[in-house]
């Protein structure tokens, strides 16, 4: 998308020289993992929303599971659905980048597993067909220990707690139409992510489990359910 409209300089540095202005949206969220901080440049976890048409079509997804410094013409803190976001705009002579060079950081996967999976805040930009490579991707990057995980678990743990919209309880890989609105549930999600009374009760903590096994009564039981029962 921006390949052709940027230019590396001798000292590493990345300026943007398009003629039309770019932008991104930052979660403001990466703050509480210390992956964002805001001054007269912008340092922060290089995962967020572009686009460069001004009423936000063909937006695409800026995808590096490392720290990088920006330094946009504009910052502005705004609110879209109820969430905080830094919008930044670029224009052209505008330091993209302030290094070509990523540092390698492990932390990141498990900020991104905290984010994604255990709070199920996955950016609305990565779609369900991206899901399952995001971890790929950071492994290589970061160096994380999560490259030893097998391709297909994170597969398996996505195909999960992707559900349709309309009906939380039935997996989107189920749905008969690829356009049916889908959301995607946390792991600490006990009441619809577990599939089992077992897997409600050893799940969480035992309040919240017992709650969870009382008031959301499983349509089938499980193998290991009446084989703890003999």
């Amino acid at each position: 998308m921006l390949d052709e409209y940027m230019k590396t300089e001798p000292d590493g540095k990345i300026r943007y020289m398009g003629s039309d202005e770019i932008h991104i949206l930052i979660p403001k969220t990466y703050e509480a993992l210390q992956l964002l901080t805001v001054t007269e440049t912008v340092r922060t976890l290089g995962i967020f929303e572009i686009w460069k048409n001004p009423l936000r079509e063909e937006h695409k997804e800026f995808f590096l599971p490392g720290v990088i410094e920006m330094q946009p013409s504009d910052i502005v803190f705004t609110t879209i659905g109820g969430d905080e976001f830094v919008h930044c705009t670029f224009r052209k002579g505008d330091v993209f980048l302030m290094s070509n060079k990523v540092v390698k950081n492990e932390f990141i996967a498990y900020a991104l597993f905290s984010m994604y999976l255990e709070k199920g805040k996955i950016p609305p930009i990565i779609t369900y067909d991206k899901e399952t490579w995001m971890f790929d991707i950071v492994a290589a990057i970061t160096g994380s220990k999560v490259s030893k995980f097998n391709h297909a678990i994170f597969e398996m743990i996505y195909s999960h707690l992707c559900r349709c919209a309309n009906d939380v309880h039935t997996q989107y890989r189920y749905a008969e139409n690829p356009d049916t609105p889908y959301v995607r549930l946390k792991l600490s999600d006990l009441p619809n992510v577990t599939t089992s009374l077992t897997a409600k009760l050893e799940s969480g903590y035992l309040a919240a489990s017992i709650n969870a096994a009382l008031t959301h009564e499983n349509e089938n039981e499980s193998k290991i359910e009446e084989l703890l029962r003999q």
